[in-house]
């Protein structure tokens, strides 16, 4: 009984907090300036509107930069606590080279595959520095 009880608990609370999180995500494609439920129509006109404006692309590019930046510090020191064995077995830095090849060669190998299923969905678009104009 406590066991269901717990799981009973635990879907509510996760429904608390992800079902106004959904709710949020379909209104940003309403096409209406009105919120109106059920949404009638759907278009990514605010996207375009959002990135019109300097002030949401500096914001965006600065929240990024963060969340890069607390991404490398939080590396750094998770491989210094693995290797050196801050709160748990030390690994050494021959595993923790090992994980970090292995983890690189996914993000490459993945990058390749997401990029390759872009363009066969939609192989009339150019690749995406080019539309950007950053590619040299």
């Amino acid at each position: 009984m406590g066991r269901w009880l717990l799981r009973l608990a635990t879907i509510a609370g996760l429904a608390f907090l992800y079902i106004p999180i959904g709710v949020i995500v379909l209104y940003a494609f309403n096409a209406q300036r009105v919120q109106v439920w059920p949404i009638q129509s759907y278009s990514l006109e605010w996207f375009g509107a959002a990135l019109d404006n300097a002030s949401v692309r500096d914001s965006l590019l600065l929240s990024i930069e963060v969340g890069l930046g607390a991404t490398i510090i939080a590396l750094v020191l998770g491989t210094l606590a693995a290797v050196y064995g801050w709160f748990v077995a030390p690994i050494g830095w021959r595993y923790a080279l090992l994980i970090w090849a292995y983890a690189l060669a996914w993000f490459l190998i993945n990058d390749r595959v997401k990029l390759a299923a872009y363009r066969i969905f939609d192989p009339s678009a150019e690749p995406m520095l080019h539309s950007k104009g950053l590619a040299r």
